[in-house]
């Protein structure tokens, strides 16, 4: 995303000034800053809100999700297309593309908007909204599946392989439990931020960060509430 200027009367403002914004599959980000530095413009030129000086198109999800309830998921997808001037055909094919890119089988896009999850129904209505078919796609707000991230003692960090079973227990309530798929581990080993505040507990702690990944489904699992996750590992005796 490249520089944003706003003009008042004969003074140009840099809003934003080499803004490089990645974000990976299944991160949650906060934007914070202090009152001034461009939070709402940066949010606002994402969302094409404020017209930007170049960079990537991106979809941005409302609380209105505005989605037709008597089109199918693949057919919500394609009507904006058909706005820009591509054939039926052309836009189906297109809306099936997206549609795969962000999870959705051949299965889940026949159905209508009532008929799928909620989450699901967040990741179509962004896709409503991406007009251009080829430009990267950025989702923002999407909360499935759910992403959980585990901290492993750094001492412990050996032990976890690559694609790992987990099961994740709900804190509070151990009879509430699911298997975790692995996603990937986070590229460094960093100082734990979160202290239990055990008597033990060394205070210069390190932690491997890993992320795992499971279907809500009915489960009552909401993002921000805290798991006890257990990674299925070789035991000490065992190893050679």
């Amino acid at each position: 995303m490249s520089n944003d200027d706003l003009r008042q009367g004969q003074a140009v403002v840099q809003a934003l000034r080499g803004v490089d914004l990645e974000v990976f599959t299944g991160e949650m980000l906060m934007l914070v800053g202090p009152s001034g530095c461009g939070k709402t413009t940066l949010i606002s030129t994402i969302a094409g809100v404020i017209q930007r000086d170049g960079g990537e198109h991106s979809g941005f999800v409302f609380q209105a999700l505005n989605l037709n309830p008597t089109l199918t998921a693949a057919e919500n997808v394609s009507a904006p297309l058909m706005l820009n001037g591509m054939k039926r055909a052309q836009t189906m094919l297109q809306a099936r593309d997206f549609l795969g890119r962000v999870g959705f089988d051949a299965r889940m896009m026949e159905p209508l908007p009532s008929d799928i999850s909620g989450g699901q129904r967040h990741r179509l209505a962004t896709l409503c909204r991406y007009r251009q078919p080829g430009d990267p796609l950025i989702l923002l707000g999407a909360t499935e599946p759910v992403h959980v991230r585990v901290d492993v003692d750094g001492n412990d960090a050996w032990r976890i392989k690559s694609g790992a079973a987990a099961t994740g227990f709900l804190r509070g309530n151990k009879n509430l439990k699911t298997a975790m798929r692995f996603v990937r581990f986070e590229p460094y080993v960093v100082p734990k931020k979160s202290l239990t505040g055990d008597s033990t507990e060394r205070v210069d702690t390190r932690v491997l960060q890993v992320i795992y990944s499971f279907d809500r489904g009915s489960l009552p699992i909401y993002v921000g509430q805290q798991m006890d996750v257990f990674i299925d590992a070789p035991d000490l005796e065992n190893l050679p």
